[in-house]
């Protein structure tokens, strides 16, 4: 423990009087403060958007019920029911945001984040005409935030500093004074790892940490959601110090190290999750949604066939004037038209569902997918939340109708505020704190593997780097 503790303290002196490290952690905390102040502005302009649609839906609903009140006022004898009531007005759910949403924007923009319906309209939820859910794995090219900087640059700053962890005692001459000494080389190893490598990423981790809750806005965070994000960057930080001390044990010149380093962060932050995609595609293409949209146009017109080939006989005046009674045949014509849409939107649904469960198992194949998992996760802005809103959207517009249809029984007029009080109000649930939970911790049980096969590629290659440095002339 002592020559540890030596060896540790002799790098840290060393790394505090290089130049480069001020240097670069100004350069890292920089970025991480546009990044994050990048991801609040995107995160304060669609809470903007959101606060919109509510005001818009309560204005919508207030001019609904004026209409309503002179309606009632103009004809003292007519009824209401909540059936109809609850038919009158337009429906807007949203996906709210999290604390953490300034974390990783890059993908949100891809999926929906509100569907606007009509509960008697025939063109409803997921009707051709509304492609805002047609495709949720459609994404966006992305923004550029706090997640992009731990995935891709963090990795970046950590092998700058590393990269040359024991070649540079090589190219110092001081690798054979150093293996001389009374140490066992793993102590040497893991000093200097701990020292420079450790310190290093605990330095950068602290600058995102600091970047995030000063200018993101991650105000209302919980401390277990900061301890994932903790422990998930140092879990990948620790991954890419060990990629650096992996090739120092086995190569013997800076210059190839350096170029050992930069094709392995290109490989495991580019290639590998491209190589990912690729086989996804391959073996699941992704379903057209111009193809499903097209498809449910012509569903839609076929229903307009079916319905004027079946045209009911005239109706007399009371029987026009009963809303009740439209609205019953209106609902009848709706499900008759979802009835028709199922199939095609079953279809669909099925091909996207296997798609998006084989890239989940895929992740674990590479850290970077892994770890941006996870961050989209503790962010909410993942696949598997947007997925979630968009089935409770649905199950919300299918339970409304059975609402409407159900509550069509008349009331009095001077019911009506509180028939408009009793509107039903879309509130997302979100996923169970279990499943979240599940799948950080199976990203974090994939980096640690990564992370003990690099060990064994340390262990055999430390023996080597002393056997070649003792040799050497």
């Amino acid at each position: 423990m002592n020559a540890l503790l030596t060896v540790v303290r002799h790098e840290l002196r060393r790394l505090v009087r290089d130049r480069a490290t001020p240097v670069l952690a100004l350069l890292f905390a920089a970025i991480c403060v546009y990044a994050a102040w990048n991801g609040q502005r995107w995160a304060g302009q669609r809470g903007e958007a959101l606060r919109q649609i509510g005001i818009d839906l309560q204005e919508s609903r207030d001019d609904s019920r004026a209409r309503a009140a002179a309606a009632a006022a103009a004809q003292p004898g007519r009824t209401f029911s909540q059936g109809s009531v609850s038919a009158s007005v337009w429906y807007q759910p949203t996906l709210p945001l999290r604390p953490l949403a300034p974390l990783a924007i890059g993908q949100a923009d891809g999926y929906p984040f509100d569907v606007r319906f009509h509960p008697v309209s025939p063109r409803t939820l997921f009707a051709p005409r509304e492609a805002s859910l047609s495709n949720p794995a459609a994404l966006a090219a992305g923004s550029f935030d706090l997640a992009f900087v731990i995935v891709y640059l963090l990795p970046v700053f950590l092998l700058a500093l590393t990269y040359d962890l024991w070649i540079g005692e090589r190219d110092r001459g001081t690798a054979r004074l150093l293996l001389a000494q009374p140490v066992p080389p793993q102590v040497l190893f893991a000093g200097k790892a701990i020292a420079l490598g450790g310190t290093v990423l605990l330095g950068l981790a602290a600058l995102v940490g600091l970047a995030l809750l000063t200018f993101g806005g991650a105000g209302g965070v919980s401390g277990p959601a900061l301890a994932a994000l903790g422990g998930t960057v140092l879990l990948y930080g620790a991954f890419w110090v060990a990629v650096a001390l992996a090739v120092n044990v086995w190569v013997r010149h800076a210059a190839g190290a350096a170029l050992a380093c930069g094709a392995i962060w290109l490989g495991v932050t580019a290639l590998l999750p491209a190589l990912l995609t690729a086989a996804v595609d391959f073996t699941h293409p992704a379903p057209s949604s111009a193809a499903y949209s097209n498809r449910l146009r012509e569903v839609e017109l076929e229903r307009q066939d079916v319905r004027r080939q079946q045209a009911p006989p005239a109706r007399s005046t009371a029987e026009r004037e009963d809303r009740n009674a439209a609205l019953r045949r209106t609902l009848t014509q709706v499900a008759e038209d979802m009835a028709a849409y199922a199939p095609v939107r079953d279809a669909f649904r099925s091909r996207e569902h296997a798609r998006r469960n084989l890239a989940h198992d895929l992740r674990f194949a590479s850290p970077a997918t892994a770890v941006q998992d996870s961050l989209e996760r503790l962010a909410g802005t993942d696949a598997a939340r947007a997925v979630a809103f968009q089935e409770q959207a649905w199950d919300f517009a299918q339970g409304l109708r059975a609402h409407v249809e159900a509550h069509l029984t008349e009331a009095p007029p001077e019911d009506l505020p509180q028939l408009y009080a009793g509107v039903s109000v879309f509130r997302f649930t979100e996923p169970p704190a279990t499943e979240v939970r599940e799948a950080l911790a199976a990203n974090a049980a994939a980096l640690l593997s990564f992370l003990i096969a690099l060990g064994t590629v340390i262990g055999s290659g430390i023996q080597r780097t002393r056997l070649v440095d003792e040799d050497a002339p």
